[in-house]
């Protein structure tokens, strides 16, 4: 049985789709299907360690999180060990010296990017807040020095914009007021790639504890992966149409609470009748055994959506050109050496252009992707 980290950006997008009805934001659909297709397949999933413990702050960041473990979709934090933790910091600091003028052409695209555009707005107005509170700070400090040398600012000059906010009386009121587009620039810019460098830290900490990792595209298109072996896993269209049941009832209900608590409760109905096996989620030859399957599966997990909701909400998905997902891919997680991504797309989805065949379907199918060992889950979405 493999056991998995979901990072909490993930988790943080996924509240974004709920509290903004982001359903035209290709990160926020993406992330939000992608995790209940993955929840719904491994069974022992944690949520990747920061580099210190987490403070707690009441907003939908920590709703989602605390309904998944109420729930027992995730299981709570388990913090790393100090010395795996060093150890992991370590190789990080070295990639980040290896790889600073890569990160910074990273930045520069991400500059244009409309997914980070949107992205980092939403973080900005809702995450910091808690953000600040729950890390000490919107970026670490013990990366401050690398942070600094990509987005080439003087280290001094970051730490004391991020003091100014994280010991603020009121940390929320303090950004709202912040009055200087460059240092707001500053802040974001900073905040990204410190967002990159968690990212790389928990690769490090998977390889440690032999976990899978599952990512938020903020990190997918920039972190590398290592050249070797990896497996396919293919998406059964009875799972990815049930996964849309799943997210389209949640969409349905009348509040963000209502929505993210929903979304939970439906996976962690399926999540149990998949592990006993009372599920039948395997490919079908036609649209109509398909849909008679999924509908089957979500009614056997009390999941109360009609055909009108799903169709609908599938539709939307071809209108804004988000696709469909077809699979995950387990690659190695890279070492040291590892470069920045050779294919940075303006932080978009990789799409594949030619979809797997219905024998491929069958022979690698998601589920088995519970039974293999460590790597990085990537996403495969065809248009």
């Amino acid at each position: 049985m493999s056991h998995a980290h979901i990072d909490l950006a993930s988790i943080t997008q996924i509240a974004h789709f709920f509290d903004e009805k982001a359903y035209d934001f290709p990160w926020a659909v993406h992330t939000t299907l992608e995790a209940a297709c993955a929840l719904i397949t491994i069974p022992d999933v944690t949520i990747a360690p920061n580099l210190r413990r987490r403070d707690h702050f009441p907003d939908y960041v920590d709703h989602i999180t605390q309904s998944l473990i109420k729930y027992g979709v995730i299981r709570p934090l388990l913090l790393c060990p100090e010395e795996g933790n060093k150890t992991a910091l370590k190789s990080t600091k070295q990639w980040a010296s290896l790889h600073t003028e890569s990160l910074k052409k990273c930045l520069k695209i991400f500059r244009s990017d409309e997914n980070y555009l949107r992205w980092i707005d939403w973080q900005t107005n809702k995450v910091w807040p808690g953000h600040v509170i729950r890390y000490k700070g919107l970026f670490d400090r013990d990366l401050s020095s690398y942070v600094a040398n990509v987005v080439d600012l003087d280290e001094t000059y970051l730490i004391n914009l991020n003091d100014h906010i994280t010991h603020a009386k009121n940390p929320k009121s303090e950004i709202k007021n912040i009055s200087s587009k460059d240092e707001l620039k500053h802040l974001q810019e900073s905040f990204l790639v410190s967002s990159w460098l968690r990212g790389r830290f928990h690769e490090r900490v998977a390889v440690k504890r032999k976990f899978q990792l599952f990512q938020h595209p903020i990190r997918d298109s920039v972190l590398p992966i290592m050249e070797g072996k990896s497996y396919e896993f293919g998406l059964s269209d009875t799972t990815w149409y049930l996964a849309n049941i799943i997210v389209s009832g949640a969409t349905k209900q009348s509040s963000t609470k209502k929505r993210i608590e929903c979304w939970v409760n439906n996976i962690k109905q399926v999540q149990e009748l998949s592990r006993l096996g009372m599920l039948d989620l395997r490919p079908k030859d036609n649209d109509t055994a398909m849909r008679e399957a999924a509908f089957s599966a979500a009614k056997r997990s009390r999941i109360t959506v009609n055909n009108k909701t799903i169709d609908k909400c599938l539709e939307h998905l071809a209108t804004c050109g988000i696709g469909t997902l077809i699979g995950f891919t387990l690659h190695p997680i890279a070492g040291i050496g590892g470069s920045v991504a050779s294919e940075i797309i303006e932080g978009k989805t990789r799409y594949v252009k030619k979809a797997i065949n219905t024998f491929h379907l069958r022979k690698k199918h998601l589920s088995r992707l519970a039974e293999h060992g460590p790597g990085k889950i990537s996403k495969r979405w065809q248009k």
